[in-house]
């Protein structure tokens, strides 16, 4: 299947550069390339492409005043030359976000995690989500996720990390397995136990189990996962991980 997509860029270079790359994956389709959000605005009153690749530091309106802007909006994928507007971005529920200079592997990886999410979208909107997985009982260990093959339990300590796709969500495994769940952040949120897992922000929900360093922005998770984290959540998150463990000076 093809997709649809527009790249927006005020930077003529950035934004042809872009567009090489894009038309280098096989999956992908690229109706326009713009030099604003204005004139992105503008094609979208008569086309609906799946994609948005969208700079963020743009004249007049920036890359996330234009997501804000839209009513039923195509699946968004931020691009910049800024790492601090990583979990803005994932509170718009964003699909992705790359930071500058874009290589084709970091693309490509951004593409795939967008059709990924395309395809769940289209899932859901032939199912009803009303049918649910069989609960664990209650202080397990565990719980159960419905897929397409069936019910899969996932112990607790196979879970790394969540992140929201929208209306749905990917849970990673330490063994590199991903599941995607057609069960939107907060109803997951509240069925996870408050002991094991920690939002961290909108986009994510961490195991404490495997956080191996918290600096000023993000969380490091083992296996690598380097995930951005919302100030509002720090002082929580510090003290269910750090401050319980910290080796003082003093007693």
């Amino acid at each position: 299947m093809i997709y649809t997509c527009i790249v927006a860029d005020d930077d003529d270079i950035e934004r042809e550069a872009l567009a090489a790359l894009l038309k280098k994956i096989p999956a992908i389709h690229i109706l326009a390339s713009c030099e604003s959000a204005l004139e992105v605005m503008d094609i979208l009153r008569s086309q609906k492409p799946d994609i948005i690749f969208s700079d963020i530091d743009m004249p007049d309106i920036t890359g996330m005043e234009l997501l804000k802007s839209l009513k039923n909006p195509p699946a968004f994928v931020f691009i910049t030359s800024y790492a601090g507007y990583a979990a803005e971005s994932y509170e718009l529920d964003a699909v992705d976000y790359i930071v500058k200079p874009v290589t084709l592997p970091r693309l490509t990886k951004a593409v795939n995690k967008t059709i990924e999410y395309l395809e769940l979208r289209q899932e859901s909107a032939a199912q009803p989500l009303a049918e649910n997985a069989p609960p664990a009982a209650n202080g397990a260990d565990f719980f159960y996720i419905k897929e397409n093959k069936g019910y899969t339990r996932l112990l607790h300590t196979q879970v790394a990390y969540i992140e929201s796709l929208g209306d749905f969500c990917k849970i990673y495994t330490v063994e590199g397995r991903t599941h995607m769940v057609l069960v939107n952040m907060k109803n997951l949120a509240a069925q996870l136990p408050d002991a094991v897992f920690l939002r961290i922000q909108k986009q994510f929900i961490v195991n404490l189990a495997y956080v191996c360093m918290v600096d000023s922005e993000s969380v490091e998770l083992t296996g690598n996962h380097k995930l951005p984290y919302d100030p509002a959540y720090k002082q929580k998150l510090l003290d269910r991980t750090v401050n319980m463990k910290l080796i003082t000076r003093f007693l």
